[in-house]
């Protein structure tokens, strides 16, 4: 009876307390009896993810993930392995397995970063930062022009470059366009003017890419005192607008105002002359313009003052 009760202590304290054996090293579970008992304790324990057998004769695998006593998080996928477990994040999650995040920067619905920002996902939330070339707070970012300085390719003495000048919002192509009004150039007469239209890269840079001058241009018309462009429309050009107004249309200095369709690449060709309906001399039409950006239906709006014109009194 003695023995029998030492045996039944010593399976129940190899289940309820194993050692750190390896699986199966000891075969058996086993007692050390002699001339009298020296270790009523003395037995082969499992490993942690191992238990004994149902017989207590050895050690087997358990599988955590079937049994629960996994501590993956719940949206991360449990896996058996010899021994213990592994635990790995759903899609769209990103982590360890036993902390599972979402990551808001798999896709731009999810956060707010702006487009020209790199999104970096954190714990529980997400950074914005701005990249190479632009600056601000990584919702907002605006790019850095790197100072450059523009000049015409045929300048000369007098010719007043920089008098007027306009920029347009950047293309689908990364570019912008500028253009540079010269009233006192003298391509077409003197003091005919010209504008000059450069192509404005992501980085700062210009390059000339077109001269503007009156396809009618006339010494004294002061082509270039002013200047406007449109933003790119959904084709990839641009409308400028360059005032005149000292050219004779509707009298002498009644003045006028030019249209250029300009493309991605900066090259331009003249569509149009305006000239108001009712305008005579001395109305200045052209000494200021404005252009508009491209509306739904594909037009832009131009709009050119006349600061001499007479509607209401003289000048």
């Amino acid at each position: 009876q003695m023995l029998a009760l030492l045996l039944t202590a010593t399976f129940a304290t190899a289940y309820a307390k194993p050692v750190d054996f390896a699986p199966n090293s000891c075969g058996k579970i086993s007692l050390f009896l002699g001339d009298t008992v020296r270790d009523l304790t003395k037995h082969c324990g499992c490993k942690p993810g191992f238990r004994p057998t149902s017989s207590w004769n050895g050690c087997e695998e358990v599988n955590e993930c079937h049994l629960g006593l996994d501590n993956c998080h719940p949206n991360a996928t449990c896996t058996d392995t010899f021994g213990s477990f592994g635990c790995t994040c759903k899609s769209g999650l990103f982590g360890n397995g036993v902390e599972c995040d979402l990551d808001e920067c798999a896709s731009p619905s999810l956060n707010n970063c702006h487009a020209e920002a790199t999104c970096a996902n954190t714990p529980g939330s997400f950074t914005c930062t701005c990249k190479a070339g632009f600056s601000g707070n990584g919702l907002s970012c605006t790019r850095v022009l790197s100072p450059v300085k523009l000049t015409a390719s045929d300048g000369a003495a007098s010719d007043e470059f920089g008098y007027s000048v306009s920029v347009s919002s950047y293309g689908s192509s990364g570019d912008a366009v500028a253009v540079v009004g010269a009233y006192l150039d003298q391509d077409r007469g003197f003091e005919s003017g010209s504008a000059y239209v450069f192509r404005v890269a992501g980085n700062g840079t210009a390059v000339q890419t077109a001269k503007l001058t009156a396809s009618d241009g006339a010494a004294g018309d002061y082509f270039g005192s002013s200047v406007s462009i449109s933003s790119f429309s959904d084709s990839g050009d641009a409308v400028v607008v360059v005032g005149a107004y000292y050219d004779d249309a509707r009298g002498v200095n009644s003045g006028s105002a030019y249209v250029f369709r300009v493309a991605a690449d900066g090259t331009a060709t003249q569509t149009a002359k305006m000239v108001a309906g009712d305008g005579v001399a001395s109305d200045y039409f052209g000494n200021s313009v404005s252009v508009s950006s491209f509306g739904s239906n594909g037009d832009a709006v131009a709009v050119v003052g006349a600061y001499h014109d007479d509607a209401r009194d003289s000048n």
